[in-house]
């Protein structure tokens, strides 16, 4: 056994294992190095400042030593087992949002400041130790604003969801807006949160479903239902030629709009949700436009479609309002 030690060194550790205690303190410092810890800084915050800004909060405090706070939520509905849980974490009020997201982002400030005194070479233990333990701080106050706002995001979903839109799928993408928006949200500019991680969560909602209409497009036959209206629609007999070519004549007409007029004609008319027509109101709320936006929109696209018919043969088919 190698039992040569090192010079200065305590006699009972071995040379080797000096040095691979070593080589996984230095490990430990790429991997710091290397780790992301991006965060909105604020004039408050002083490189020099080593105290804890912002734990005289006592429910700062609770959440960044991990004590569990929940509450039973009832009213949720058919929601994924699985958030259940995460919907038991209370809403937070402006003082305690302003004061979770003020700390999370100086515990991240902090952290990166000692990263800058690091020597990858020969880092110290006790530096190492405080950077980790500050950003395992500032992760537990991430997903504690990230689980009080799980129930903005099913709300959200929930007037996105249909048939074609399960609502799994729409809050998996919701929660991952929200995610995002947890890390860029500047809680300084006096507004919150929510008002922010509402227009990040429709904005992401409404471009999942752009891009699956525009799968289902790729895929699209002339068996699928496009009727507009109750003036334009009668229950048929798939064996009749006429309301095939109908059919099919509709859906190429209807791939001809843009993707918003695409998207707004079908929920207008009841095709994205198991035949429920919504209102211009219900859908600017959905897409975060004006009800009268939506109008127009569904105005110009109906224009569209009546400047068709001719060349589909369809005059008698497309209602005139």
């Amino acid at each position: 056994m190698n039992t040569a030690t090192i010079k200065g060194s305590n006699p009972s550790f071995p040379c080797d294992q000096v040095n691979r205690f070593s080589a996984a303190l230095s490990q430990r410092a790429r991997n710091t190095l290397s780790r992301e810890t991006g965060f909105i800084s604020n004039s408050s915050f002083d490189p020099s400042l080593d105290q804890d800004l912002g734990t005289e909060d006592p429910r700062v405090r609770a959440v960044e030593q991990g004590v569990s706070i929940a509450v039973v939520f009832e009213g949720l509905g058919l929601i994924p087992g699985n958030l259940t849980q995460l919907c038991g974490t209370p809403i937070l009020s402006r003082e305690e949002e302003m004061a979770l997201f003020r700390r999370m982002n100086f515990l991240k400030f902090r952290a990166n400041v000692l990263r800058t005194s690091l020597n990858i070479k020969t880092p110290e233990p006790k530096v190492l130790d405080k950077i980790e333990d500050m950003l395992m701080r500032s992760e537990r106050i991430r997903n504690h604003l990230i689980q009080s706002n799980i129930r903005l995001v099913i709300s959200i979903a929930k007037s996105f969801a249909n048939i074609r839109n399960p609502l799994d799928d729409l809050l998996s993408e919701g929660i991952t807006a929200m995610m995002r928006a947890v890390e860029k949200f500047d809680y300084d500019r006096g507004f919150r949160f929510s008002t922010y991680a509402t227009r990040a969560i429709r904005c992401a909602l409404y471009r999942h479903l752009q891009k699956g209409q525009k799968m289902r497009q790729r895929f699209a036959t002339n068996r699928e239902s496009l009727d507009f209206s109750e003036s334009s629609y009668k229950e048929t007999d798939s064996t009749n030629p006429l309301d095939s070519s109908l059919h099919h004549a509709l859906s190429r007409m209807l791939l001809r709009l843009n993707t918003r007029e695409q998207l707004i004609m079908r929920m207008r008319f009841g095709l994205e949700d198991g035949g429920t027509k919504k209102t211009f109101s219900d859908i600017g709320q959905m897409l975060n436009v004006s009800k009268e936006r939506v109008r127009q929109i569904s105005e110009r696209a109906m224009g569209k479609l009546r400047s068709m018919t001719a060349e589909f043969g369809l005059d008698s088919f497309i209602p005139e309002g």
